[in-house]
């Protein structure tokens, strides 16, 4: 899987934009914004956030190209509705390159375990008839059914910094699908590099999480003593 971001707006584009949503809430003097060096758009932009005010972040979108993930991951991320948007690779379209053998995911527990060679015997056998099917005049939107849900994909998508927050939150919990929380995690990382006064302080909200997992009950054990 690759991940790049696509920026759009220049960072202090960025900070500028959420600094005046921030300045704008906090102050009775709008024009006095102008005044402010760039460091105190950054410290107040940090300050609001740090408050819980995530609202102002709905005013700027980051863009994501993710390349070779597999459609489980996309059929999960397309959930996140609020604040996102999504252009993906179509199958009617495109087709599976009959010289690509490395089409498909393999999903780590697969990778250890003793059906490896089953499981990738299988797919090859599942691109051979989907080829022979376009050979023989079926449509690649008809013959795609055969597929698996672990064939690789590209997506594109978009989402505001508030939606970032809560994507962060629940993608990046334990209890996430491995796939998606290693993409999350990468872009989490990304984004806090890269908006360190935007986006600090985020994750999962273990403290407050009523599912268990190993993370969640250390924490809770932690809290109670």
């Amino acid at each position: 899987m690759n991940i790049i971001l696509h920026e759009i707006e220049d960072s202090e584009n960025i900070y500028n934009k959420i600094g005046l949503a921030c300045y704008i809430c906090t102050h009775s003097n709008i024009d006095n914004f102008k005044n402010l060096s760039n460091q105190e758009i950054k410290n107040l932009v940090k300050r609001v956030i740090s408050k819980g005010h995530l609202s102002v972040l709905r005013h700027c979108n980051f863009t994501f190209e993710i390349q070779n993930c597999s459609r489980v991951l996309t059929h999960q991320l397309v959930r996140h509705q609020a604040g996102f948007g999504f252009s993906q690779q179509s199958l009617r379209y495109t087709k599976i390159d009959s010289e690509n053998s490395d089409f498909y995911v393999i999903p780590e527990t697969i990778k250890k375990s003793c059906f490896l060679s089953n499981y990738k015997s299988l797919l090859r056998e599942i691109q051979s008839l989907y080829l022979d099917m376009i050979d023989d005049g079926i449509e690649a939107e008809d013959a795609r059914y055969i597929l698996p849900i672990g064939v690789k994909t590209n997506i594109l998508f978009s989402a505001n910094g508030e939606s970032l927050y809560n994507f962060f939150k629940s993608r990046c919990c334990m209890r996430a699908q491995l796939e998606i929380r290693s993409m999350a995690k990468q872009i989490q990382k990304l984004m806090e590099e890269k908006y360190p006064y935007i986006f600090f302080n985020t994750g999962p909200d273990c403290k407050n999480c009523k599912e268990k997992c190993k993370k969640g009950e250390h924490i809770k054990e932690d809290n109670s003593k």
